[in-house]
């Protein structure tokens, strides 16, 4: 039972982690999205 419940916490905490991960990179994605839209604007 120890095992199961230790499993099911770090399920959560990995849970969490992802998210807070993906969270973050999809804030920072817009700022790199754009900045990589204007550098292939120049290179076209």
């Amino acid at each position: 039972m120890k095992a199961f419940v230790s499993a099911c916490v770090a399920m959560v905490v990995i849970a969490v982690a992802a998210w807070a991960v993906l969270h973050y990179a999809v804030d920072g994605s817009s700022q790199t999205a754009n900045t990589a839209d204007r550098g292939s604007v120049r290179l076209n």
